[in-house]
């Protein structure tokens, strides 16, 4: 091979290169667009504080999250209540949701407004939700939940527990009961409840003994040799 073969092949490597580069940055720039786009619809659902179903003018129905807060699970104080505001707020009125992402529940996560009021942004104001820490974009949120902390609005009129918490508490519960209950160790003596309704019988040689459970005898007293 010549030079100029080798000189060739380096030319059409780096051609190569170049083109997957320019592809991935289509690609990243599309995804951006995709994510940044605003979808519209009206609000058919309330499921909770922050989720709402969307019915799109093409009769599609979304799932939507909404962005940057986190409302009490409805087995919560104020967990209907957090529910009953975001009906108020949205249901059966036109909605705009500038997206952000997808969840791993297959609901859009956006910036939600109803009736042009910032929804995440009213249901902090009114004691309704939290500031979600873990995907907070808009940290202007944490003064107003601070401020409505300090009215004793909505569920800060009395000592709160934040959802995820309440999330990872219940998760831990489960898991709980849901463990095998342990075994007893070998060897270890029948109940006394159960010793006290059993039969007692004598052995061949003067010991006293019962029939556990597993047909097994079980002497009570020391067996005469």
């Amino acid at each position: 091979m010549d030079w100029r073969d080798r000189h060739g092949g380096s030319r059409a490597g780096i051609a190569l290169q170049m083109l997957k580069l320019f592809a991935t940055l289509a690609a990243l720039c599309v995804s951006s667009h995709l994510a940044a786009q605003e979808v519209t619809g009206l609000v058919v659902g309330v499921h909770d504080g922050d989720t709402l179903t969307l019915l799109t003018a093409e009769k599609k129905q979304l799932q939507i999250r909404l962005a940057d807060i986190d409302a009490p699970e409805l087995g919560q104080p104020f967990g209907q209540a957090a529910k009953r505001e975001l009906s108020t707020l949205c249901f059966k009125q036109q909605a705009k949701v500038q997206t952000r992402t997808t969840d791993l529940y297959g609901r859009i996560v956006g910036v939600v407004s109803c009736e042009g009021r910032d929804v995440s942004r009213v249901m902090v104001e009114h004691g309704m939700a939290w500031a979600y820490r873990m995907y907070l974009r808009r940290p202007e949120l944490l003064n107003i939940e601070s401020d409505a902390k300090a009215s004793h609005a909505g569920l800060w009129a009395s000592p709160a527990i934040p959802p995820w918490e309440f999330r990872k508490t219940a998760k831990v519960a489960a898991l709980s009961a849901s463990a095998p209950a342990s075994a007893p160790t070998s060897g270890a003596s029948a109940p006394a409840s159960s010793q006290a309704t059993a039969t007692v019988h004598t052995g061949p040689r003067g010991g006293k003994y019962i029939v556990n459970a597993a047909g097994h005898k079980e002497y009570l007293t020391s067996r005469h040799h």
